[in-house]
This record gives structure tokens, C-alpha cells and sequence, in this order.
């Protein structure tokens, strides 16, 4: 066809393989977010490094562009930190989280396949396992797992990764729940079961209330024992 230019192959690059960068941060993201730091905590390269079983450069990288994700903070003496939210912050991140994930499980109620919610109740069913045997870290990766399996659900792009920047931010006070002991549900209310029971009748309204009342019940203890600026 006159006037058509043909394209050029060999202008398309592959497709990069995950390089160690790309690992290391995401060893220090799910880290992050399942509150294996306090607020407060100095992140040397050296000591990270070492953690890891890379060299520095990988880890440098990985720490600048988690500062720009907010998640932590330059300290002098060419170190990084956990950053200390102040109790307002801390709340703002909060009610932030509680509008954007009780909308992902909104739209989730209305995408869910039955398959869908099988895999809910079995990350469940694995929190359970790990909880019973004392497995924090377990523990925390499946809870991690089960909330982001159900906000996926929703089907968006843009929200999920909305979603997990406040993770980021808010991990570190997760450690306060987590690190002394793995959480009981409060009262006879099981969040995760309650809002897997909701899917299945399609109640978007109750889904996402189970959700929030999660969140909310655990920022109590977190404000009872967490470590504020103020």
C-alpha cells in the first residue's frame, strides 16, 4: 500500500529478565509489608547486603527506589529508615486503606467465581496452619497473600498498585501486632471467613464491611502499643 512504512523489527527490544534489583526489592517490599520492621529501624546497605547474600549495589538501588515509594526514609550516615508516623498520619493511611480496599472488595463481589472464593477459603485455611504453629512469618505472607488475592479480584490496574503503597507505609506498624504474638480475632468475629461467607452471597455491602472492621480492629491495638512521633 503506497504510503505505508513497514516496521522495523529489530527496533523492539526483548523483554527484560527480572534482574537481582528487581528481586532484592521485592524482598524488601513484601518485608515491608508484612511488618518485619518497626517504625524507626535503621536499614544499613551493608547490613541489608549481607542479609541477602548480594553485593551493595543491587541493595542501593532497591533502597532509593523504595524512597520514592514513600516506604522509608534517607537517615544520615548514608543509611535508610523505617519512617515514626505521626498518630494522624498514621489514621490518614488508615482511612485511606479502608476506602480503597472496601471498594476493591466491592467490585471483587461482583467478579468472584466460585474458584475464586475456594482459593480465598485455602490462603485462609493456611493462615490457620501457620498460626498454629507459631509461624509469624507464615503467617504474615498468607495474610498478605488472602488480601491481595481478593482485591486482584476487582479487576483493576490502577488500584491494586494504589493499594499496596499504603501497604508500604502502614507495614512497619503491622510489627506491633505481629511480633509478639500472632493475632486472635476479637471477640467470636472471624474477618477473612466472614467476608469469604459474603462473596458467596454476592453481599458487596457485607464483604467490604468484614474488611474494614479487619483493618479498624487491629489499628486499635496498633494505637494502644505502636510507636508515634507524637
Amino acid at each position: 500500500m503506497s504510503g505505508t512504512r513497514r516496521l522495523d523489527l529489530q527496533m523492539i527490544e526483548p523483554p527484560q529478565r527480572e534482574t537481582l534489583q528487581d528481586r532484592v526489592y521485592k524482598e524488601l517490599r513484601n518485608a515491608l509489608m508484612r511488618g518485619r520492621f518497626l517504625p524507626g529501624t535503621s536499614l544499613s546497605i551493608r547490613a541489608v547486603s549481607a542479609a541477602l547474600g548480594t553485593s551493595p549495589m543491587p541493595v542501593r538501588e532497591a533502597m532509593r527506589q523504595l524512597t520514592n515509594d514513600n516506604a522509608i526514609i534517607t537517615l544520615p550516615n548514608r543509611t535508610y529508615g523505617t519512617p515514626i508516623m505521626s498518630r494522624s498520619r498514621f489514621r490518614d493511611v488508615l482511612e485511606i486503606r479502608s476506602e480503597l480496599e472496601g471498594y476493591a472488595v466491592l467490585r471483587a463481589t461482583e467478579r468472584a467465581t466460585l474458584e475464586d472464593i475456594d482459593l480465598l477459603v485455602s490462603i485462609d485455611a493456611e493462615m490457620a496452619v501457620r498460626k498454629g504453629k507459631g509461624d509469624r512469618e507464615g503467617y504474615t505472607a498468607a495474610n498478605q497473600e488472602f488480601h491481595f488475592t481478593l482485591y486482584r479480584l476487582a479487576g483493576s490496574e490502577t488500584l491494586v498498585p494504589l493499594i499496596e503503597t499504603m501497604w508500604l507505609q502502614y507495614g512497619p506498624y503491622l510489627s506491633f501486632v505481629f511480633k509478639a504474638q500472632l493475632p486472635t480475632e476479637t471477640g467470636k468475629t472471624d474477618f477473612h471467613a466472614g467476608a469469604i461467607a459474603a462473596l458467596r452471597a454476592r453481599d458487596g455491602q457485607a464483604a467490604r464491611q468484614m474488611i474494614v472492621d479487619d483493618l479498624l480492629t487491629y489499628a486499635k491495638i496498633i494505637e494502644a502499643s505502636g510507636k508515634f512521633s507524637d
